[in-house]
């Protein structure tokens, strides 16, 4: 019973990262839910592997990664309800979390699943990167940067 709420209290810290980092990483402040999207991206994390973020497999995911893990997820899979606009907005804090992970990996201290999922949201954020390089380009070609 006690673990029950030991998980749902690490997954609602993710969504609050989740939401921390989007409002951080947003130069004009979002234009939709961040608490929904948020809680979306996290339950549709924990639904591909319950037992993981369940503590069944051994130590729970520290909360940064799960939310790492959530945001990269989302940009493959975009949760339902939100239009492409949500995009920039999770590439950002996903890009915002994964460097502090690497710059604060020590005081997080890491374990168990934690590196795995932090890899493969990496992975997510580069995929995200070349997929949308060329409009990028684009449009910071022209404005003559």
């Amino acid at each position: 019973m006690f673990g029950k709420f030991k998980s749902m209290a690490k997954l609602t810290e993710a969504g609050g990262i989740i939401e921390d980092a989007i409002r951080r990483t947003s130069p004009f402040g979002p234009e939709f839910d961040v608490k929904t999207l948020s809680s979306r991206l996290v339950a549709m994390l924990y639904s591909t592997k319950p037992e993981l973020f369940d503590g069944k497999m051994g130590q729970r995911p520290h909360p940064l990664a799960t939310a790492a893990a959530s945001l990269a997820q989302g940009l493959k899979q975009r949760p339902q309800g939100f239009s492409q606009d949500v995009d920039a907005s999770m590439f950002l804090a996903l890009g915002s979390l994964l460097q502090s992970a690497s710059a604060n990996s020590q005081t997080y201290r890491f374990g168990g699943y934690d590196v795995p999922l932090l890899k493969v949201s990496e992975q997510s954020y580069w995929e995200h990167e070349a997929k949308t390089r060329e409009a990028t380009d684009k449009i910071v070609g022209s404005l003559g940067l």
